[in-house]
Parts: structure tokens; C-alpha cells; sequence
């Protein structure tokens, strides 16, 4: 068995044992899983962990990815179910502090991904990645998790959509699964955004929206927009 085979293996094996920590850890989330994987990667990759046992690499990945993603666990609940120890484990989170420090993912990269996952075109997911960015360089809705502006941005662009805003109501089912938030948050945030909607939104989908409307308006969907609040008194059309 060469190099390469013995890689292969241990990621194999490694995600594996990360998919049976995550459901022992009720931490069977996409993002939690999906940041395990990548930080066992970069350690398979950069050999920092070597001679360590796949489960000590395994927990300290999953410690790391719960951190990060804000569903945290505790190192003794994590050794009920793999073959190490705290010693061993907390030599493994010194030499990994580097290297899995944590960098959120940008919005727009979870934008392009759910976009990919739903099918969408390239023109909805052009128009989602712009009004993610926007949300940054606005200073928008700081503190809220990539998931929550990245299913924000491609929810407000649906709703803009001509071929899409007859669908939003099924389509945000599908959104708030592929980012994994709920369709609650998805709303509530959305609302609380809507009278920016020409800074977020990129000029030409509102542009395109307005002139094939023709005078013609469709109501927001009012789930969307708070029972009784001045966006749902004056600004409940969509051009």
C-alpha cells in the first residue's frame, strides 16, 4: 500500500467516524459535519497530526467544528464515544490551534453552493452573490451567521424574480434546508431588510423588475412582513 492509499483510507474512515460522532453528539448539522471534514483534510494534509490515532484526530476535529459553528461540546462528552484520552486529545487541540483557527465562510460562497444544490440559474446566483456582498459592505445585519445573510439574499432575490416569485413559498423551504437555518429566521431577517432592498439588490433586478411590471404590482408574501409594521401599510408591493 502506497502513501496516497493510506490518505485515502484515513479520510474514509475519518469521515465515517465523524458521521457516527455527529449523531451520538446530536450534532447532525450540515455546517458542523461539513467544517469536520475540511479540518480533517488539512490535517491529513499537512501531516501535523502524525502518529495520532484517527479517533484522537477525529474528536479533535469535531471539538473544533462545534466551536466554531457555535454548538458547542465538552471534551468529556466527546470521549464517551471515541478511543482516546484527554491527554492524548488536548495534545492534539495544541498542535491544531493554527491551523483550524477559525474563518467563516464568506455568504456568497454558501450562496453559490445552495444555489448549485436547488438548481437555480446563473443569473439568480449572480444576483444572490451580489446582494450577499452587499449585506457586508453595508455593515448590514452584523453578527448574524453566513447561513443567515446567504439564505436572506437568495430568499429577496426570489421574490424579485419574475420566474421565481410565484414559487418563494415552496422555494424557502428548500432555501432555509440547503443553508441550514430555519424559514422563521429567513423571514424574520428579511423583513427587517426590506426597505433597503435597492441598496441590497442589484440595480439591474430592480430595473428589469420595475419595467416588466408595467405599472402591474404583486404583493410580498405577508408572512415576510410584520402584521401592522409601515413596510406592510406602504411598501407591501413588488415592482
Amino acid at each position: 500500500m502506497n502513501k496516497y492509499d493510506g490518505y485515502e483510507r484515513n479520510l474514509a474512515e475519518g469521515q465515517n467516524k465523524i458521521r457516527l460522532l455527529a449523531e451520538s453528539l446530536n450534532l447532525n448539522h450540515a455546517d458542523v459535519k461539513t467544517l469536520a471534514y475540511e479540518y480533517l483534510k488539512k490535517i491529513e494534509d499537512t501531516k501535523i497530526l502524525k502518529g495520532k490515532s484517527i479517533d484522537a484526530k477525529v474528536g479533535c476535529v469535531m471539538f473544533y467544528a462545534a466551536r466554531n459553528t457555535k454548538k458547542h461540546r465538552r471534551v468529556s462528552q466527546i470521549l464517551n464515544y471515541v478511543c482516546s484520552n484527554e491527554r492524548e486529545i488536548n495534545k492534539c487541540f495544541k498542535r491544531c490551534k493554527e491551523l483550524l483557527k477559525f474563518v467563516p465562510t464568506p455568504p456568497s460562497q454558501i450562496v453559490e453552493a445552495a444555489c448549485y444544490k436547488l438548481g437555480l440559474p446563473p443569473e439568480i446566483l449572480r444576483a444572490a452573490k451580489i446582494t450577499a456582498d452587499n449585506f457586508s459592505k453595508l455593515a448590514l445585519c452584523e453578527g448574524k451567521r453566513p447561513t443567515t445573510i446567504a439564505g436572506v439574499s437568495l430568499f429577496m432575490v426570489l421574490q424579485f424574480s419574475k420566474k421565481y416569485r410565484d414559487e418563494c413559498t415552496s422555494l424557502l423551504e428548500k432555501v432555509s434546508k440547503e443553508v441550514d437555518i430555519t424559514t422563521s429566521t429567513i423571514k424574520e431577517t428579511y423583513s427587517s431588510v426590506y426597505r433597503l432592498r435597492d441598496k441590497l439588490l442589484p440595480e439591474y433586478l430592480l430595473n428589469n423588475t420595475q419595467s416588466s411590471q408595467s405599472g402591474l404590482s404583486k404583493v410580498v408574501n405577508a408572512a415576510a412582513i410584520p402584521m401592522g409594521s409601515s413596510v406592510q401599510k406602504h411598501e407591501r408591493t413588488v415592482w
